[in-house]
């Protein structure tokens, strides 16, 4: 089954089977070795249609989204360059959250009580939910107040009480492509992007009723 390189994943590796571009695109692909019959590996991608990066060669190659999305290769395994990326693995504790009912009660509760201070992460006038947070070494805290039940992840949240918990891994897609070999379910199908990574969330239904979001930072 052909993928476009745009829909292979981080360290697939493909053999190009067909370019579909104008001769001057396939000229230019041409030159920098991106042919029919080459093996390619996927390297890294940037959010939002990005540029596309391959390995071929042995050289990285940045290429349009656009013009990844017209090379269709037929996937042949894992890039053994990158073996050890290929496990997934739990890097730390990336974030505690927790819902609250009472925001300014409870942000005094844990100031006066157990001298945590926090800063105002947002405040989103349309999602109507704030966010107190505070960092513990590399975890970061958060309470929340009541999330609106229009809210995407509202239907998930039990308030007050926790939220979710969040854990730092070496690549979201390898651990997607794990999960959904297991048949765990997600609250999203792809992974939402920031400036600071990407991640997604874990079906509390096949969590035990924890909201587990798995986060890959930049």
């Amino acid at each position: 089954m052909m993928k476009s390189l745009t829909e292979l994943m981080y360290g697939e590796q493909g053999i190009i089977k067909e370019i579909k571009g104008s001769c001057a695109m396939l000229n230019r692909l041409c030159a920098l070795g991106i042919i029919p019959g080459k093996t390619i590996t996927k390297v890294s991608a940037m959010a939002l249609r990005g540029p596309v990066v391959i390995r071929v060669n042995g050289t990285e190659v940045a290429l349009g989204y656009g013009m990844a999305k017209r090379i269709f290769v037929e996937p042949v395994g894992w890039s053994k360059l990158i073996k050890e990326k290929l496990e997934p693995k739990i890097l730390g504790l990336n974030k505690v959250a927790i819902t609250v009912k009472d925001h300014e009660q409870a942000q005094r509760f844990f100031e006066e009580l157990l001298g945590i201070k926090f800063t105002e992460k947002s405040d989103s006038s349309q999602k109507k939910y704030k966010v107190k947070s505070t960092q513990f070494g590399d975890t970061e805290f958060q309470i929340i107040n009541d999330l609106p039940l229009q809210n995407e992840l509202g239907n998930f949240i039990h308030s007050p009480g926790l939220h979710h918990i969040a854990f730092l891994v070496n690549s979201i897609d390898i651990w997607v492509k794990k999960l959904k070999e297991k048949n765990i379910r997600f609250i999203f199908n792809e992974p939402g992007s920031s400036e600071q990574g990407r991640s997604i969330f874990i079906h509390p239904e096949d969590a035990f009723g924890v909201l587990i979001e798995l986060v890959e930072r930049r």
